[in-house]
């Protein structure tokens, strides 16, 4: 069994694409965020009552003809398992990275509205959501030891913005482009790469027949648009190429379109690409389900080039949950830049050992045996990053002998 008293090197096992398990191994468990049994397990020693304190959010809407609710319930401890000012509101959490950083943040910032959680979206100006739109807490999930009631979660610390514009009405390729399209490219076509790619120049490298396909059939995270008559298509197609919009010829009249239309998802990242706003970009986080107390925090991920500069322990956007042990250990891969996998003592929150795998481990761990031996193995397949290749394998190690 693997145990914190190893103090600790794991070894490269081998890499397969399948595992044998035993099912008499013991280890505390792991579940998905939204597993039924996760939540059993978080709630089974739940009175009902409330176990942290909550604030009320008031609503500021800045929209004609929507009703808001008068306020939100806001909890006040660990609402995101993030940073402890959740509603990045001053601007001395702006990045200090550099100065011409800050000086361009800053003015960002200035520029948008930020008053807290919950705050609907106004037409014309961004609005800051923070914890931003993948977490906090992101899909990898928790992990929950049953026998300390200390859950284990690990969360970005990242800002995005958003806004509203009015729907014009008009039956236009650019019509079109905006309130089927422009929800995740954004009106500039800038997307948020490498999760949402920018069609900025798609025609330079992808032929017409290829963008009518992807719209048609989807591809990857995007669905196909099947509903596109051949009309609305081309001319589509010639937009995105060219930029020409006209209006589209139609024998039926418009469907209804709403008020307003989302104008995209925008990371709140400066010029270089990252955080606009000081570290910790995400964190690994120890949460006592008694109290809702932290145990332990740790910032979790780095940026490789940065810690060239002398810029350390920053912590990164990650992607992917813990796996804790019977034996005192957390593992965890998920940071998104320097392709570690990490393994922490469960009590203390202290780094045991870290291994680079060869691309980043976006996904949850697991640990099994065989014949006695005990192993831990995560996939490795990245994608998040655009400077960095992506692939797919899976990297297993286990206790040297």
């Amino acid at each position: 069994m693997l145990h914190a008293r190893d103090r600790f090197r794991l070894v490269f096992h081998h890499r397969q694409n399948h595992s044998q398990s035993n099912e008499n191994f013991r280890s505390v468990r792991q579940f998905p965020r939204n597993n039924q049994a996760h939540r059993e397990a978080i709630n089974q020693q739940s009175d009902g009552k409330r176990r942290c304190p909550a604030k009320e959010s008031g609503r500021d809407g800045q929209t004609r003809g929507r009703q808001l609710s008068v306020a939100s319930a806001v909890v006040s401890k660990n609402e995101h398992a993030g940073q402890a000012e959740s509603d990045f509101s001053s601007e001395d959490m702006l990045t200090n990275r550099t100065p011409e950083a800050h000086a361009w943040a800053l003015e960002k910032f200035r520029a948008f509205r930020s008053q807290g959680q919950f705050i609907p979206f106004s037409a014309g100006k961004d609005t800051v959501i923070f914890p931003g739109f993948d977490g906090g807490a992101e899909w990898g999930g928790s992990a929950v030891d049953t026998q300390t009631a200390i859950l284990y979660v690990n969360a970005n610390e990242m800002a995005w913005t958003g806004a509203l514009s009015p729907e014009t009405g008009e039956n236009s390729p650019k019509a079109l482009y905006m309130s089927q399209c422009g929800v995740c490219h954004g009106e500039k076509m800038t997307g948020s790469p490498p999760a949402i790619p920018s069609l900025v120049g798609v025609g330079d490298r992808l032929s017409p027949q290829q963008i009518g396909a992807t719209i048609k059939s989807g591809k990857g995270r995007m669905p196909g648009f099947a509903n596109f008559d051949d009309d609305q298509l081309y001319a589509l197609i010639d937009f995105l190429v060219s930029g020409k919009s006209k209006e589209l010829p139609s024998s039926e009249p418009p469907p209804p379109a709403m008020n307003y239309r989302f104008t995209g998802y925008h990371k709140f990242v400066d010029p270089d690409g990252y955080p606009a706003f000081s570290p910790p970009w995400g964190t690994l986080n120890a949460i006592n389900l008694n109290t809702g107390e932290y145990v332990w925090k740790i910032n979790l991920g780095e940026y490789p080039e940065l810690v060239a500069r002398g810029l350390k322990n920053t912590g990164t956007e990650n992607y992917g949950g813990p796996v804790v042990t019977a034996g005192g250990l957390v593992f965890i891969g998920a940071s998104d830049f320097d392709r570690k996998f990490h393994a922490y003592d469960k009590a203390t929150g202290e780094l045991l050992w870290e291994a680079t795998l060869p691309f980043s481990g976006n996904a949850t761990p697991a640990t099994y045996s065989v014949n006695g031996r005990q192993y831990v193995v995560i996939a490795a397949g990245g994608g998040k990053d655009p400077k960095s290749p992506s692939g797919g394998v899976y990297v297993a190690f286990a206790l040297s002998k």
